[in-house]
């Protein structure tokens, strides 16, 4: 039987709660659509206990970054906050990032997550993309990375578009592109007809 392959979404304290659901819930419907696990979706944090959302809501952590080492990750992203870019990234999680982003299959980050991915180092000399609203921000780091895309490392440029690290997983050919058209129409659009 084939191992479910881990998705590891790195939380911080005032994380936006839909750069994590979001993409959870991408991958979530996806081993519905399977009907098995593909998938083994784990938030981590810093510390064991309840992180606070930028929203409020508070969200628990499967594992915590000490916890985490002996985990193979195939996908590990790292999950923003509206003041990410004001925030001094934590050095414990700057660290962790530094040898377990490398060993994973494929990272990257949700919109604002982009910050403290740059702050690892680990997307010197790559194009990435971060929410609009941050990009004056990104200037601090523009001396050694660009903003836009780039195959193969995965950023979101807007809370709204959260769920394409799933999608693009799977275009990927994690699952196969039927089940990701599916799930991209399943997740994007209405099907119902409207409310007169």
């Amino acid at each position: 039987m084939k191992v479910a392959r881990v998705i590891a979404i790195v939380a911080m304290p005032g994380v936006q709660l839909l750069d994590v659901s979001g993409p959870l819930d991408v991958f979530a419907e996806a081993n519905v659509q399977a009907r098995k696990d593909v998938y083994r979706l784990l938030i981590v944090a810093k510390t064991a206990g309840h992180i606070r959302s930028s929203s409020g809501v508070r969200l628990v952590p499967d594992l915590a970054i000490g916890d985490a080492m002996g985990v193979k990750i195939d996908t590990l992203l790292v999950a923003g906050c509206p003041n990410a870019a004001d925030v001094r990234p934590d050095v414990a999680v700057v660290e962790w990032l530094r040898r377990i982003a490398p060993r994973a299959r494929r990272y990257g980050s949700v919109c604002s997550g982009a910050f403290l991915l740059a702050a690892t180092g680990l997307i010197d000399g790559r194009r990435v993309t971060t929410h609009w609203a941050v990009a004056q921000q990104w200037q601090r780091y523009s001396a050694f990375i660009s903003l836009v895309s780039s195959p193969g490392l995965f950023g979101v440029a807007s809370i709204c578009s959260s769920f394409q690290p799933g999608l693009a997983v799977f275009r990927l050919g994690s699952i196969g592109p039927c089940c990701c058209s599916s799930r991209a129409t399943f997740l994007t659009c209405a099907t119902a007809k409207p409310i007169v």
